[in-house]
């Protein structure tokens, strides 16, 4: 529970694209159990997040890393963030579900996923000085050939989350029948 609130509060102070790794516990006094340092190493390793009891510091979380052995899925903060910019633009993109797949269409996806794009960029959530370092959208005839369904349109999204950078790549699919389909690559 400690860490959960932990999470909430740095949340509510600098946003989901953080990591809560070196974050300090406010309200906890002590753990139950210390790890010897050979034990501590393993387990982070492993890929387990620790709170260690640091001399002038207090309980304090150690790791900002998921249990997921997929490299793509190895940072807390890189889910949080991807969670949050699937919702918003899944919000963005709701009333664009059953329009027909036209080149008006797609140019109004790709600003409502630029828009997305560009708060959580301002915000800091996303690497780079500018923009285009930070995220690309392409939802156009190249992703979207005249054979394909009317009904569905393709929208390729990176983005590049502000630690580590590196891009993360999503395959957005805005359907009549399912609403908005997010595939990470």
């Amino acid at each position: 529970g400690h860490v959960a609130g932990l999470v909430a509060r740095l949340d509510a102070e600098r946003g989901a694209a953080h990591t809560p790794a070196n974050a300090t516990l406010l309200d906890a006094v002590d753990l139950e159990v210390e790890y010897p340092e050979a034990q501590q190493v393993r387990l982070f390793d492993a890929g387990v997040d620790l709170v260690r009891c640091l001399r002038g510091r207090g309980l304090v979380v150690w790791g900002g890393r998921t249990l997921s052995p997929d490299p793509r899925r190895v940072y807390v903060a890189h889910r949080r963030l991807l969670h949050l910019l699937v919702r918003a633009i899944r919000r963005a993109a709701a009333p664009l579900v059953f329009e027909v797949n036209s080149a008006e269409l797609r140019l109004s996806l790709v600003r409502a996923i630029t828009s997305v794009l560009l708060e959580a960029f301002r915000t800091g959530a996303l690497a780079g000085s500018r923009p285009e370092d930070a995220f690309r959208v392409v939802c156009d005839e190249t992703n979207n050939p005249p054979e394909q369904d009317p009904g569905q349109v393709v929208c390729e999204v990176e983005v590049a989350p502000a630690v580590p950078m590196e891009f993360i790549a999503l395959r957005l699919v805005l359907g009549q029948d399912r609403g908005l389909e997010v595939i990470e690559q």
